[in-house]
Order: C-alpha cells, then sequence, then structure tokens
C-alpha cells in the first residue's frame, strides 16, 4: 500500500509538472524525504523499545517449545498451583487450553542476565488464567511484555526496589524469586503474580479495554467497599489483610485479589461484603473447591453483544464473525478486482499481496501457535474472512475516493466478442493492450473502422491503484461527429 501511495503521488508530481523532468526530480526527492521519515521513525521505536528492554533477553516461544511447554505444564502446576491440582479433569483441561494461548500471545524477557524457564513462562501465565479463569473476556490484550527479573529490581521512575510492577503502556515486571515464592506458601495471603495481573486487569477495566459492562460495574462495587472499609484496614483491625491495601484504590484491590484466592474463608468470614463482590465480578468462587470454583449463576441484563457471541472464549469472537461477513459480503471484492484489474492488475497483485502478508503477521500467531486452530483452517480464515473484508473495502475505498483523474486518447486496432459475450477492444497507447467495453460500441466501430479513437477518462484512488471512470470512442477524422 506504501508502493502503491507513492506511485500515486509520483503520477501526480509528474503530470502537474511542465517539464516531466522536473517532475520526475520533484518525484523522486518527494519519495526520497518519505524513506527517509520511514527510516528514521523505525530507527527511533528501536532506540525507545532497546531503553525500555534495557538488558533484557527476549525468549520467543515458537510452536516447537509451547508443545513441550504444555506437555510439562501439568506436571509443573500439580506441582506449585494448588489451585490447579484441586480443578476437576475437565477444569484442568480448560486450564490447560487457556494456559497455551496466553504463552503463545505473550512475549517474555529475561532480566539483568536471567534465562528464562519453562517454569518460569507457565507460572507467570497460569497466574492470569486462574485471575480470570470464570471470564469470557479473559486474555488481558494491553500486556502482552512480562520482564522477569532474579530478584528485587531497581525502578528508575519511581526510584525505588521492587518485587512487580505493573505499567499502563503493557509491561509487567515480577521478581521470579518473590513470584515462585507466591505460589509455594498459599496461607499467607500473599502472591505477587496475582497482585500485579489485578493491577493488569484493574486498568485494563479502566481504560475500557473490554467491553464487558459486568466488570467495570463490579470493579465500581469493590472500590466503594474499599473506601468503606480503609481507615480499619489501615488500623490492622482485619487480619486477613494487611494494612498496605488501604494505600490506594489499586492496591486493595490488588492485595485483596491474593487474599481471595489465596484464603478465601478468612476473607468471607472477616470482610464478606468484600468477597462477594469478588465472586460476582470474577464469577468463580474459590471457596467452592469441589466445583472448579463456580460461582452462582448470575442473572445479567439484555446485551445484543452477547447474545451474538459465538463462542465462550470471546477473545476469538473476531474469528467467527470475520468468517461470516466475509463469506456474505464476498461478492464485494469480486467485482472490485474486477473493475480494477481492467487497468490495474499488477497494482492490485501488489495490494492482495500486502494484505495478505499483513494477516500472516497479525493472525498467525494468535490462531495458529495458540493452538486455537490449524494451519489449514487459519488460511480458510485468512482468503474468506480476512483477505474477503480488506480487499472488499480496500478496493472499494480506491474506486470511490479519487486522489488524481486523468484522461488517454489512443487510436483502436481492432476489437473482438469473448466467449463470455464482452467487447474487447484492441488499443495502441503507450503499449499495445485490450480493454472491455459495452457493447453498445460495436455498431461506433464497425462504422469508424479503421479510423477509431478512444478516449480513457481514469482516476488514480486512495491507495494508488488506476481505475476506468468512462470510455468514449469516435471517428478518428478531423470534424467527425463523436460517438458514445
Amino acid at each position: 500500500m506504501i508502493f502503491n501511495f507513492i506511485q500515486t503521488q509520483f503520477v501526480l508530481l509528474k503530470t502537474n509538472s511542465g517539464d516531466d523532468g522536473v517532475g520526475v526530480a520533484i518525484a523522486l526527492t518527494f519519495m526520497f524525504v518519505m524513506l527517509l521519515i520511514l527510516v528514521k521513525a523505525f530507527i527511533d521505536f528501536r532506540r525507545d523499545l532497546a531503553a525500555e528492554k534495557g538488558n533484557a533477553k527476549f525468549q520467543d516461544v515458537p510452536l516447537r517449545r509451547i508443545e513441550r511447554i504444555l506437555a510439562g505444564a501439568d506436571e509443573i502446576l500439580r506441582f506449585r498451583s494448588p489451585y490447579y491440582n484441586r480443578l476437576s479433569d475437565f477444569g484442568k483441561k480448560r486450564f490447560l487450553k487457556r494456559l497455551r494461548i496466553i504463552i503463545a500471545e505473550k512475549e517474555f524477557y529475561g532480566k539483568d542476565g536471567l534465562e528464562i524457564t519453562d517454569d518460569m513462562i507457565v507460572l507467570a501465565s497460569s497466574a492470569l488464567v486462574q485471575l480470570t479463569f470464570g471470564l469470557e473476556s479473559y486474555f488481558l490484550p494491553r500486556f502482552y511484555r512480562i520482564y522477569i527479573h532474579p530478584s528485587i529490581f531497581f525502578n528508575k521512575l519511581l526510584e525505588s526496589n521492587l518485587r512487580g510492577s505493573t505499567s499502563p503502556s503493557g509491561v509487567i515486571r515480577f521478581s521470579w524469586r518473590h513470584l515462585e515464592h507466591g505460589f509455594q506458601d498459599e496461607d499467607d495471603g500473599i502472591n505477587l503474580a496475582l497482585h500485579e495481573l489485578a493491577h493488569a486487569l484493574m486498568i485494563s477495566v479502566e481504560s475500557g479495554d473490554t467491553d464487558d459492562g459486568h466488570l467495570s460495574d463490579g470493579l465500581f462495587m469493590i472500590t466503594e467497599l474499599g473506601r468503606k472499609y480503609r481507615n480499619d484496614i489501615k488500623a490492622g483491625r482485619y487480619e486477613s489483610i494487611r494494612p498496605y491495601a488501604a494505600s490506594n484504590d489499586h492496591e486493595f484491590f490488588a492485595c485483596c485479589i491474593e487474599v481471595f484466592f489465596e484464603n478465601p474463608e478468612r476473607l468471607k468470614r472477616d470482610l464478606p461484603e468484600v468477597y462477594e463482590a469478588f465472586v460476582w465480578m470474577l464469577e468463580q468462587d474459590p471457596h467452592n473447591r469441589l466445583g472448579d470454583y463456580a460461582a452462582p449463576i448470575q442473572k445479567r441484563e439484555f446485551s445484543i453483544k452477547r447474545k451474538l457471541r459465538l463462542k465462550p472464549d470471546s477473545h476469538y469472537n473476531y474469528v467467527q464473525t470475520m468468517l461470516i461477513a466475509g463469506f456474505l459480503l464476498c461478492w464485494i471484492p469480486i467485482i472490485m478486482i474486477n473493475i480494477h484489474v481492467e487497468t490495474s492488475p499488477l497494482p492490485v497483485a501488489l495490494f492482495a499481496a500486502t494484505l495478505a502478508v499483513l494477516g500472516f503477521i497479525l493472525f498467525f500467531r494468535k490462531l495458529v501457535l495458540s493452538g486455537y486452530t490449524d494451519f489449514n483452517i487459519f488460511l480458510l480464515f485468512l482468503v474468506i474472512g480476512w483477505m474477503s473484508l480488506t480487499m472488499g473495502a480496500g478496493l472499494t475505498l480506491n474506486y470511490f475516493v479519487p486522489v488524481y483523474r486523468m484522461s488517454e486518447l489512443a487510436p483502436v486496432s481492432d476489437y473482438f466478442i469473448t466467449p463470455e459475450k464482452k467487447l474487447r477492444v484492441l488499443i495502441d497507447g503507450e503499449e499495445t493492450r485490450a480493454i472491455t467495453v459495452g457493447l453498445e460500441y460495436r455498431a461506433i466501430l464497425d462504422r469508424c473502422k479503421p479510423h477509431c479513437e478512444m478516449t480513457i477518462y481514469q482516476h488514480y484512488g486512495l491507495f494508488g491503484i488506476k481505475v476506468v471512470d468512462e470510455i468514449e470512442v469516435f471517428e478518428s477524422n478531423e470534424g467527425s461527429d463523436q460517438y458514445q
């Protein structure tokens, strides 16, 4: 698309210049400046990313490693996660399915020379699965980078040593020593992974990352309860909640999450309102250890969006939606491709290739590496869903949003009728080519042959692809009548 856009600018500058040489020089200068801007933007992005990562070592999780991690995840979680251990066989399968998706879509970085191991990936990811196990929307897409330090690390912004931190920019940091400890002692009400991911959940809800109003209502209710009990918590009147929870709304939410999962009986005894609010918001009840933590069925207000969801795992609702929409609207790209290919087959092919590559980059990891679907279904989604919708929308915009209009006068050498009963006219312009015109021009061509000319009115669209708007066929002899 960038290539097509630059091509359009080249045509514009060259056509509007009185001297072709000057037009070419201006066009080349313009393209060179654009290239410099793109290169500078890329360099700045890499520099900022490097500054953010510091000495972090990125650990990509390819398909083979995901398979290996998942093969050992059950053993790791049985040994380290009491929450996972109490699930039924069906619950464990559901837990592992979500775990795979989280592992595939998050990026893991080892800080200060730390080498990321399978245990680190499984435990950090399992905390997110645990926190959102009762919810339909469980991915928290804003937070896609997870940094793991060997132990306590220094935060330059806060100028203090931390065990963990969560940034609205999408970065979560853990001290591995303290993250691991959180899974070793279930009775102390402290779990670093749950604490930081609770911050991430609260930021996501406050920022409107989820369309689930249920979460917003639950967060509001819990925040109000935190303000109600803040002074008592600060005074240390509740054995289950540490005074640090009274610091602010975010810390109250995160600290209560820890106790909610590790000591549900104690939280329910000390602050029953708070406990029931978390059960309602997270749609799970840690006290119900024999029923996969299922919460009582809640009656919700009618929601069209909710009724239209086709799968419980709403993170992938777009797959079904795009497949259905692409299938129903596939006639649009077919018509648009037929219109554009008439004069611009190469730019249309480049446009399609660009969209295909972009779709592969955007969805391969989300759909294939996550285990949501296999490669064949992914290709089906790419062609029927992604390509159908984006090609249709892109070519429609290109057709209806002209960037530059132009006309071309060319002599007609001959014409023929195709098996599909279409009239194809051979013209001798910059190159000999054929163009389809209406059958009504056949009489005009017979009448003026061999002295026929054609005026082709065209425009370059938004994405730099040329489109024919109108055609006129007439006799080339000076003073002859014009036929349309």
